[in-house]
């Protein structure tokens, strides 16, 4: 444990101090969103969502709705113009 807090402090500190994980995998901590200025209205990512998290019209800018995402990963694994981001 010591070791892992001498090497990996600043990931430490991030999850305890700021409530976010910079890797990015503990899903309490992250949010999934969508950059408009990627985002092409494709479809994608609401076609593959399970809970519909994902939505918007067929050529416009999505959004993902954070209350029903259960934070899967399958919007951002079907998105080819890397549209979601994950903060």
């Amino acid at each position: 444990m010591l070791t892992t807090i001498r090497y990996f402090r600043d990931e430490y500190l991030a999850h305890i101090r700021d409530k976010k994980c910079p890797a990015g995998v503990c899903k309490p901590l992250i949010a999934y969103s969508v950059a408009a200025d990627n985002c092409t209205g494709c479809t994608a990512c609401a076609r593959v969502c399970p809970t519909r998290a994902a939505t918007g019209e067929k050529k416009k800018v999505h959004a993902i709705n954070q209350e029903t995402c259960i934070k899967c990963g399958a919007c951002c694994d079907a998105c080819k113009f890397d549209a979601i981001q994950v903060k």
